[in-house]
């Protein structure tokens, strides 16, 4: 089930941010940096892009990125931090930050 709310904010997030993603990649082209993205980061980055919050989540959750202990915080994952370091270095949102 999409969240209507959820969906409207990360879609007015991708609006403001797709102005912003090229000017990030060409400092990154500039400085040097390559953005490197397995797979799995790619099929969740390609959810985001088209606004599909649910998918999104559930693919970061099939492959472990969304584990949460007793009391329902993230259990801290590798994956999911280095991922996020990504998504946040572009001035994306993640669906699980909204």
């Amino acid at each position: 089930m999409e969240h209507p709310d959820l969906k409207i904010r990360l879609q007015q997030s991708t609006r403001t941010t797709i102005d912003r993603v090229p000017a990030v990649w060409l400092r990154q082209a500039k400085s040097g940096i390559a953005l490197r993205l397995s797979r799995i980061e790619t099929e969740i980055l390609n959810a985001i892009h088209s606004n599909s919050v649910e998918r999104a989540q559930k693919l970061a959750a099939k492959h472990g990125m969304l584990q949460r202990d007793a009391k329902g915080n993230l259990v801290p994952n590798r994956e999911r931090s280095e991922f996020e370091l990504k998504i946040h270095e572009l001035g994306l949102i993640l669906p699980w930050e909204l």
